[in-house]
């Protein structure tokens, strides 16, 4: 995986480059956005929490993690079209800065870079933790950078 992710630094730096071109600036990002983290008030309003993989990110990254999650526990592909409307929902409010082509391929490029955002939650995470709590969770940094490696292999070639 090392090896690999070296061959891809390049790319990572021209698609960080993009990212940060376009017409979405960074903001807090919530970083873990999924199911399990949202609440409803009795008012219906949705109340998110578990911040504790947020940082200042751009605000499309966080679909790493939501399309992921639906993805996987629907046995749909995050990047695929049956998702795409849940991509766009999400990417409504910045339709006033960019077309939806636009809007859906930084939401890709944003996915993408996210595997580097997991793995950096997860190796802070793990720094945190004692020699037994680490049962089960020694492959987690490693296999965000690999599922980040997969995705450009095929994506990028």
């Amino acid at each position: 995986t090392r090896r690999a992710l070296a061959r891809f630094v390049p790319l990572v730096e021209q698609l960080s480059v993009e990212l940060d071109a376009g017409p979405v600036g960074p903001s807090v990002e919530h970083g873990d956005l999924h199911g399990n983290n949202v609440l409803f008030a009795p008012d219906g309003a949705p109340r998110f929490f578990d911040w504790g993989d947020a940082v200042i990110a751009h605000p499309f990254v966080t679909l790493t993690t939501t399309l992921g999650s639906i993805g996987h526990h629907g046995g749909l592909d995050p990047y695929g079209p049956d998702l795409d409307r849940v991509r766009d929902a999400y990417t409504e409010a910045w339709t006033d800065v960019a077309s939806r082509s636009e809007l859906g391929h930084l939401a890709t490029v944003a996915m993408d870079l996210g595997h580097i955002g997991k793995a950096a939650a997860w190796e802070r995470a793990m720094n945190a933790f004692e020699p037994e709590e680490m049962a089960g969770f020694h492959g987690w940094t490693a296999g965000w950078l690999g599922s980040l490696v997969d995705r450009l292999t095929t994506a990028y070639r």
